[in-house]
């Protein structure tokens, strides 16, 4: 099964895991989330 992919960069890890949390939650298992820190 394909699944849409959501990338999200940011310089600050905290950002990245409340966003992680929210994404999965709103979103389940429909897409692939992915974090990366940058900056």
């Amino acid at each position: 099964m394909n699944r849409t992919a959501i990338i999200c960069v940011d310089d600050e890890q905290t950002i990245l895991d409340s966003l992680k949390i929210e994404l999965e939650t709103s979103l389940g298992d429909n897409y692939l989330i992915e974090m990366t820190q940058g900056g």
